[in-house]
């Protein structure tokens, strides 16, 4: 069994802001995404398409932009924790908005300019059903 972090998202950010998933070992002094999208070796064959695979590539890029999660739907997102089994670790999600300093709908602090996010969410990000497990 390996170690996953495991969640649910759904987010709207533009093209002005990125999404991070980070890992501290040290008690915050230093984050990191490092390993968090390795592939893992298998225990057991499963993977799908891959399953005569001797390794299972399905984890998420712990770094992401994008205007919203395709469809509004829930997405499921998993981050491979092998690199800190074992260790005290601290999680953090993190938005950062760039440039800009406001939460206009145009994302550009005209308030007379045209809406960009049309369904009103403004640059958001919303994690559900956080998870960390082992999974085979």
């Amino acid at each position: 069994t390996r170690p996953v972090l495991e969640y649910y998202t759904l987010y709207e950010l533009g093209n002005s802001s990125d999404a991070f998933v980070e890992v501290s070992n040290d008690g915050g002094f230093t984050w990191r995404m490092t390993g968090l999208t390795n592939d893992i070796p298998l225990i057991t064959n499963g993977c799908g398409s891959g399953a005569n695979s001797s390794t299972c590539d399905f984890y998420d890029d712990p770094q992401f932009t994008g205007v919203r999660v395709p469809g509004n739907t829930w997405q499921l997102r998993r981050h491979n924790l092998s690199n800190y089994e074992g260790q005290l670790i601290m999680i953090r999600f993190r938005l950062r908005r760039t440039g800009t300093e406001c939460l206009s709908l145009d994302n550009t602090c005209t308030s007379t300019a045209s809406n960009y996010n049309q369904n009103g969410w403004f640059i958001s990000w919303w994690i559900v059903d956080i998870t960390v497990a082992k999974t085979s």
